[in-house]
């Protein structure tokens, strides 16, 4: 797919991540990625290729990139191609091995993560996904 296939209808001037409100930082020191899904498509698109390429108009020239655990395989092509076309370097987060989604026990998501155990405040089997993205972008900016 050709990145300018994923332009949205409405306007001839439109760019990926346009719209998006982390486009007011002009060189950021990191942009993370979470899990791309048919979700928004109102304004993201109808297709994972669309949204993943509005998602990916906050990547600057030659950023870090970080990106969650489990993206469906068209939203890593066109992560990958943005990321080639920016000279950005792609970090992809493990998967997380999730102990409790905390939606029983009313607590929040706990799960290891290169044999480290975290428990985090929010609920729901995604947040441990999230979590491994920002333990990624951490490590990224300490070095």
């Amino acid at each position: 797919m050709n990145i300018s296939d994923a332009r949205a209808p409405t306007t001839s001037s439109w760019k990926p991540g346009s719209a998006a409100a982390t486009n007011v930082i002009d060189a950021p020191e990191i942009v993370i990625l979470t899990s791309i899904g048919l979700d928004h498509t109102q304004y993201l698109g109808d297709t994972i290729e669309k949204i993943a390429a509005e998602k990916c108009g906050i990547i600057k020239k030659n950023s870090t990139v970080v990106v969650c655990p489990g993206q469906p395989d068209e939203a890593m092509s066109v992560i990958e191609r943005f990321c080639a076309d920016t000279g950005s370097k792609l970090i992809e987060a493990k998967e997380p091995r999730v102990t409790d989604d905390g939606l029983r026990s009313g607590m929040g998501a706990e799960f290891e993560y290169d044999g480290e155990s975290y428990r985090l405040s929010l609920r729901g089997g995604f947040q441990p996904y999230n979590a491994a993205a920002v333990i990624e972008a951490m490590r990224a900016l300490s070095k």
